[in-house]
């Protein structure tokens, strides 16, 4: 796991806490990816981002909500209509 990867990952296990996340690539196509069992979901959404080139990924509650945007540098941009 790169260190930009567990910065992003930490970033949103911490503060967005979603129940999907959405990975857009650069050419807008949008690839769901499968968080799995609480017990090995961040580092399986890592492991995921470590083999992807993403633009930015879309967290979302389990309600299907848009909690928040990530960037790869990390910047996050929550939902601004929540």
């Amino acid at each position: 796991m790169t260190e930009e990867t567990r910065t992003v990952v930490d970033r949103i296990r911490r503060t967005v806490k979603p129940e999907t996340v959405i990975a857009v690539l650069p050419d807008g196509t949008k690839i769901p990816l499968g968080l799995g069992q609480l017990k090995t979901r961040w580092a399986r959404l890592a492991g995921l981002l470590d083999g992807l080139e993403w633009a930015k990924l879309e967290c979302y509650d389990g309600t299907g909500a848009l909690l928040s945007t990530v960037e790869p540098d990390g910047e996050e941009e929550e939902n601004p209509i929540s």
